[in-house]
């Protein structure tokens, strides 16, 4: 495990098993989007491949814990 997995690891508690993977794919795109880390820009980072639903990745924002 990396360290910024480790990190984002202690946050789990809060999150149910798929909004812990959404949160985790937003926060690497979060790291990786170049200009604006809007949303959108980190889907297009974290999931080039559309794995998820386009809405699934803006509901998990909108009800994230601490939101």
């Amino acid at each position: 495990m990396t360290g910024f997995g480790a990190l984002l690891g202690l946050t789990s508690a809060g999150f149910t098993a798929p909004s812990f993977a959404i949160f985790t794919d937003l926060m690497a795109g979060w790291v990786c989007a170049p200009g604006r880390r809007t949303i959108t820009a980190m889907i297009t980072v974290a999931d080039p491949a559309g794995r998820r639903a386009h809405d699934a990745y803006h509901r998990n924002a909108a009800t994230a814990p601490g939101r």
